[in-house]
Parts: structure tokens; sequence; C-alpha cells
């Protein structure tokens, strides 16, 4: 554990926001590190392998630093990240639809490799592997909900805010997705390990975004606008 998580991990992300803002770069480390796995999570169910989402998850952790002063509301911090990875992850499947490469691809996905399966050997961990193979496997609107909402504990609201779609549409389709998921599992509602983020990537998205966040200056507070 590093000595900024040391120090900071009790603080609350409107906190940390606020002592980034005022110069403290540490405590963005903070921030990196307690959203990474959320927003590896969002990667993975948009269908995108491990090098792809590891990259927009630093840009999206970067996005933010640049714009944290733009910020009204720095108690939503985590919505906001959230929502700018969907966007990212959105306009990288567009590319990558218009240059003819199949995202759905099994060999694509980041669950199929040795390293991960060789870190998730217990009964438990094995339950999580079979769920998380189901849910590739699902449409990708039933898959993206059910993430956002069962896993990552979004509200019927947030969830159709963050997809851009109805909250009747988020409810039937979580319907849609736990009927198909009891077809194949009988552990679907074992969710909470799904789409695990494991510490070697995630140290690495960490020294990526910091070296980038230790070479670049916030905007001065005499020129920023109002929060």
């Amino acid at each position: 554990m590093s000595n900024a998580m040391l120090l900071y991990a009790h603080h609350t992300d409107g906190e940390l926001v606020d002592n980034v803002k005022s110069g403290f770069k540490a405590c963005f480390e903070v921030l990196v590190r307690r959203h990474s796995q959320s927003l590896y999570r969002v990667g993975r169910m948009f269908g995108l392998d491990n090098s792809q989402i590891e990259l927009l998850i630093s840009e999206t952790h970067l996005h933010a630093y640049q714009h944290l002063r733009r910020m009204r509301n720095r108690s939503a911090y985590r919505l906001w990240l959230i929502t700018s990875m969907i966007h990212k992850c959105r306009a990288h499947m567009r590319t990558q639809t218009d240059s003819g490469m199949n995202l759905r691809d099994p060999s694509m996905l980041a669950a199929r490799s040795a390293c991960h399966y060789a870190e998730r050997i217990s009964s438990s961990m094995l339950v999580t592997n079979k769920l998380e193979v189901q849910l590739d496997e699902l449409p990708i609107g039933q898959r993206t909900i059910f993430v956002l909402h069962k896993v990552e504990g979004y509200t019927v609201r947030e969830t159709a805010m963050l997809l851009n779609t109805s909250e009747e549409n988020v409810l039937a389709a979580m319907e849609q997705a736990k009927s198909n998921l009891r077809k194949t599992s009988r552990n679907w509602h074992y969710h909470s390990g799904v789409y695990a983020l494991d510490v070697y990537c995630c140290e690495s998205i960490v020294n990526q975004v910091m070296a980038k966040v230790d070479s670049r200056l916030l905007v001065s507070p005499a020129m920023a606008p109002r929060a």
C-alpha cells in the first residue's frame, strides 16, 4: 500500500478532490486506486480486452484530473468518472466497428487469459469465472445494465441516466438478463466479484496515470471557473 493510501484512504471523494485542487497530487492516486475497479468493469461490460480497457481507464482518470475544477458537485465524482468511461468505451467501439473488428470474439476477452485464471483458483472464484463467461454471452444491452445495477450498485434511475435510456428499459433488461442467467447458472446472484481488476493491472494503471499527473499542472485557483 502506498503512503498516499495510508494517509488519505479514509477521505471522501469530495475531500480528495479538494486536496488535489489545492495541489496535493498524491490524493489523486487514492482516487485512481479507489475507482479503477469500477472503470474496469465498465470496459469489460462493453466486451473490450485488457489492453484496450487499461488505456481507456488511464485516459478517463487523466481527463478527470484535467477537468476537476469544472465539477459542480464534487460528491458525485464517481458518477462523473463512470459517465466519462462509458462515453470513451462507446467511442472506442464505434471506431473498432468501423474498422471491421469483432469485439464479441471470445479470444478478445480478458477473462480468457491464463494469468487471469491462474490468480482465481478458489472455489468461490470458479463460480465467478463461470458467471463472467455467461455475462459475456448476454446481449450488450442486458450485460451493461446488469453490471451497472447489480454489480456496481447504481439505482435504476442512475443506471438509466448513465446509459441514456428509460427506467422502464432498465427494469425490463434486468429481468431479461436474470432470466437468461438462470437458464445457465444457479449462482447468477453471486456477482460481487465479477470482472475483477487484478493487482498488476491496477498498479500499471496507477503508475501510468501518476507519471503523467506529475508532469502536469492544474489551472491556478485565480483562473479556475467557479464550482
